[in-house]
């Protein structure tokens, strides 16, 4: 499930980050392939930074990067928070249904109508 946390400091977040893959939100980077945020093997719950209003700043992005934070590109250079969390999320149920469907689990057909 989706969990969108309040505001806190990146050193905080970080440290908190347990065994979670660390994406770090750069708009105007490139975007890795969605097999690289769908993962392999067994899933794991991610951690998506998404900066203040201006980004993060050279050594905030430096530090996300010690400590394991992949770049995640927008394909714009600005976006509003709750715009980027949206994009995130859509991601991840983009990466969720390619993860499943490159395993071989197709949709479901949908029912036809028999009249």
């Amino acid at each position: 499930p989706l969990r969108v946390e309040p505001a806190a400091a990146l050193g905080e977040v970080l440290a908190g980050a347990g065994a979670r893959r660390i994406w770090i939100c750069l708009p105007g980077e490139e975007s890795p392939p969605v097999q690289d945020l769908a993962g392999s093997g067994v899933p794991r719950p991610s951690l998506f930074l998404i900066g203040p209003e201006g980004g993060f700043t050279p050594q905030e992005a430096r530090a996300a990067a010690e400590a394991g934070a992949r770049p995640l590109g927008f394909p714009t250079p600005i976006l509003r928070t709750p715009t980027a969390a949206l994009l995130v999320a859509s991601l991840g149920v983009w990466a969720r249904l390619e993860r499943l469907r490159s395993d071989g689990v197709e949709r479901a057909e949908e029912p036809r109508d028999s009249s």
